[in-house]
């Protein structure tokens, strides 16, 4: 009686077990399912047998709850992933293995909820659940249902996906497509080649209308997008023009300018540099004089305000954001625009940007380093990890002193053999002098003596790209095939960039952690390369005239330039020694304003530049407690802690100052003015000069009287 009483009570616990667990898959909630099994006496795992022969539909029930929520969660569906997350354990892999085909074609339920989950998330363009169920599925499981049953749906998102790619002026790719609205990372290539097939003819597609559309010139006037295509060899480049933040009262402006320039001839990447030259412009009489509406409602007072807030902004670091010789830039375009609106509109307006004087504005740029003779080693064996064609553009650039651009304009035709003087000569057309070049009177080519090394590194290239310009119908030795797209089908040849070419080398440095003496990672430009050519012709006892004309400069005063590396060179020896020495000139007053602490963080922060001067010509000693500096300028102040090291500057300064007053001098006498030494214009010019001389003369007096 007593067994029997016990199978009753067990038979009436699992039926309660059963009807429980059916009015909770009435909610569909799978969360409030598992904390009851796992609050419950009797053990799921246990009751598998029962499921099978008496309670299978129910079964289904609990896999196509928990499925919908593995599928919105982006979590692994498989039925020993439900079964574990019912259980709260992975305890139960022995106890399913018996059941295992029960499980499997109870799997067989939750097709139908997936199918209609995953075509839901196609129809509606939900890229975020398409991701998630792609997670949940896997690979396999996913492009076995797009193949087939869902084809169609997959086919209309990823039409939909490439139209939004699309209209963003993005380029249209499977890559894109991949990381954007399926799964979010690169796919294996197995996988990837599957789906490509399937969307083939939909991408296509819509690469065709880009290349159409990339092939023609959007430039509406007061449109807030343009699209600029331009032609390397085959491969065709678009460069985009963003004019959303730009007011429509100034867009219009800018924009019908920028077209007068393009029905002069100017090309695309020319307009570029234009346009953000006049961006910074824009954003800043927005923030300085909000109620401008027109350039040419702006006056001298609003300019020299731009000026001095395009000076004070800052990058997150901290650094500058623009460099001095940038915003002349910024203002020398503003100025060409003020004039090309004024002649529009038949105005006879002063320009007030050409009332903006940057005097001794070269003095202010950091030029291209040199790159030391001990790096130079380490930075050619690092190179080696870069491809063939980088090594020899770094080879002739060390070598012949040609700039990126020329030599990345160097054509089958670049050597040729003097037999006067027994010598190799790379030449080619430099872009940059080439007007001026022909102004003064100079043949288009320019010429660079070369050494047999170079020449065989030449030929060798020459050699091996003569197929790429039989296929590109181009006569430029220094090409390469574009970056294949996996939906590519012909071979495009194109350029390289000179981003490519230091972008490359310095990705080398980084793995060979190339350092220089300071510790810190070596960053390589192109430029460095002139650089130290020039530098070490002139310490070779060259002369400014022969490394000129190897450089191709086309005023002799361009390669005196170089001087200040050449004495830099020699100063940088003695920069610790200086720097303590520079610090017992400091005058007492000033030292008394510091406690001991202080001044020794005032030490660390001339290190490290934290207090360098605007013009960069030395470092400000000003204390907190002397109140905000009034100054406009540094030359000349008590707190300018300058040196050896900036002598070059101090010189440079000093000669552009000395033919500055000379063309002031000149324009005075030309206008008829007789006693111009009385102008207080010019009078200030001349105090400046003397300023100038005398830090010259401190400079050297200190360098004398300690034998530096």
């Amino acid at each position: 009686m007593a067994t029997t009483n016990k199978k009753i009570m067990r038979e009436l616990s699992l039926a309660s077990f059963f009807s429980d667990i059916e009015d909770i898959l009435n909610n569909q909630d799978a969360e409030l399912l598992r904390n009851f099994l796992s609050e419950s006496t009797i053990k799921f795992s246990k009751t598998y047998p029962i499921f099978e022969q008496k309670y299978p539909h129910l079964f289904e029930r609990i896999f196509q709850v928990c499925s919908v929520m593995f599928l919105n969660d982006g979590t692994l569906l498989s039925f020993p992933s439900i079964l574990s997350y019912l259980s709260g354990s992975k305890s139960y892999t022995s106890s399913y293995r018996p059941y295992r085909a029960f499980m499997m074609r109870t799997m067989e339920c939750v097709n139908p909820i997936i199918i209609t989950t995953l075509g839901t998330a196609f129809n509606d363009f939900d890229i975020d659940s398409v991701k998630k169920i792609f997670i949940s599925l896997g690979a396999s499981k996913f492009i076995e249902l797009v193949s087939h049953e869902l084809r169609s749906s997959f086919n209309n998102y990823i039409n939909a996906c490439c139209k939004q790619i699309f209209d963003a002026n993005q380029e249209v790719s499977w890559r894109k497509i991949s990381r954007t609205a399926i799964v979010g990372y690169q796919l294996d290539i197995k996988y990837s080649n599957v789906l490509i097939n399937l969307c083939n003819g939909v991408i296509e597609h819509w690469r065709s209308r880009q290349e159409e559309s990339n092939n023609m010139t959007q430039m509406v006037v007061g449109s807030s997008m343009w699209n600029l295509p331009y032609k390397e060899i085959q491969q065709t480049r678009t460069v985009t023009l963003d004019f959303s933040d730009i007011p429509e009262y100034f867009r219009v402006e800018i924009q019908e300018y920028l077209v007068s320039w393009v029905e002069k001839g100017e090309n695309p990447l020319q307009l570029v540099r234009r346009f953000h030259h006049l961006k910074p412009i824009v954003a800043t009489i927005r923030v300085t004089t909000p109620e401008i509406v027109n350039f040419l409602d702006l006056s001298y007072v609003e300019v020299r305000g731009m000026f001095e807030h395009l000076q004070q902004q800052r990058k997150d670091n901290g650094s500058k954001k623009y460099a001095l010789k940038s915003i002349q830039g910024h203002i020398s375009e503003a100025r060409l625009l003020f004039d090309w609106i004024r002649s529009k509109n038949n105005d006879t307006l002063k320009n007030p940007f050409r009332r903006f004087k940057f005097h001794n504005i070269n003095s202010f740029v950091k030029n291209a380093e040199y790159i030391p003779e001990e790096l130079i080693e380490h930075i050619s064996i690092a190179i080696q990890d870069c491809s063939l064609q980088v090594q020899r553009i770094w080879l002739i650039m060390m070598n012949s002193g040609l700039r990126v651009s020329d030599v990345l304009n160097l054509d089958e035709n670049c050597l040729f053999y003097n037999k006067d003087e027994g010598a190799w000569y790379l030449k080619g057309i430099t872009k940059k002098t080439f007007n001026s070049r022909r102004k003064i009177g100079l043949e288009d080519y320019h010429s660079v003596p070369i050494s047999e090394e170079i020449v065989k590194t030449i030929n060798e290239q020459n050699l091996e790209t003569q197929h790429l310009r039989e296929i590109g119908k181009t006569k430029y030795i220094f090409i390469k095939l574009a970056k294949r797209k996996m939906l590519d089908l012909e071979i495009v040849v194109t350029r390289h960039t000179s981003a490519n070419i230091s972008n490359a080398i310095n990705n080398a440095l980084r793995r060979h952690q190339v350092k220089d003496n300071d510790g810190n990672l070596w960053v390589y430009g192109n430029h460095q390369c002139r650089k130290t050519l020039a530098v070490n012709l002139l310490t070779a006892g060259s002369t400014t005239s022969e490394v000129g004309e190897i450089l191709g400069h086309s005023e002799e005063k361009t390669t005196r330039q170089y001087y200040q590396d050449v004495d830099a060179l020699k100063i940088a020896q003695l920069d610790h020694q200086l720097f303590e020495m520079l610090f017992e000139t400091i005058d007492i007053e000033i030292k008394q304003a510091y406690n001991p602490i202080e001044f020794e963080s005032l030490k660390k922060e001339i290190l490290t530049g934290a207090r360098q001067t605007p013009e960069g010509h030395g470092s400000c000693l000003k204390h907190v407690s002397f109140g905000p500096c009034k100054k406009k300028s540094c030359v000349g102040c008590s707190l300018l802690l300058t040196g050896p090291q900036k002598l070059p500057m101090w010189k440079k300064l000093r000669d552009e100052q000395i033919n500055y007053i000379g063309s002031m001098a000149n324009t005075m006498i030309a206008q008829g003015i007789a006693d111009f030494e009385s102008f207080r214009d010019f009078q200030s010019e001349n105090h400046l000069l003397s300023l100038y001389e005398d830090t010259i003369s401190k400079i050297e007096k200190f360098i004398l009287e300690r034998n530096l």
